[in-house]
């Protein structure tokens, strides 16, 4: 067996609203979009949200349990995204000249890293 390829990666949530909330207002991420009969329409229903990131989907799906975990996203400025995620009152629980780290609703850790 040879993988070549990373699609996704889905985690549980008990709170699907303030997860695609946090996600979308907070890291400016975009719901993906798919075709279906011959339309594109957004990747989310009321149990499920999937975020676009850079082509692969970064899931979530409402269930009776989180799943925890970390998200390591790229940021091209990270200054400029400190600063707009202190604006919106999230801080980060640690930080370098190169990643700071933060947590969603459900208790993950979310590190933005600066390009290699």
């Amino acid at each position: 067996m040879r993988i070549r390829a990373f699609d996704s990666v889905i985690f549980h949530t008990t709170n699907l609203a303030a997860v695609r909330k946090f996600y979308s207002e907070s890291l400016s991420l975009q719901v993906g979009i798919y075709e279906k009969d011959g339309e594109e329409v957004a990747d989310e229903s009321s149990t499920y949200v999937n975020f676009d990131v850079g082509g692969y989907l970064l899931c979530f799906e409402q269930g009776q349990r989180v799943d925890l975990g970390s998200v390591v996203l790229i940021t091209p400025d990270l200054s400029d995204a400190r600063s707009e995620l202190q604006g919106l009152g999230v801080v980060a629980e640690k930080s370098a000249a190169k990643w700071l780290k933060i947590r969603d609703p459900d208790g993950r850790v979310v590190i933005l890293q600066a390009p290699a």
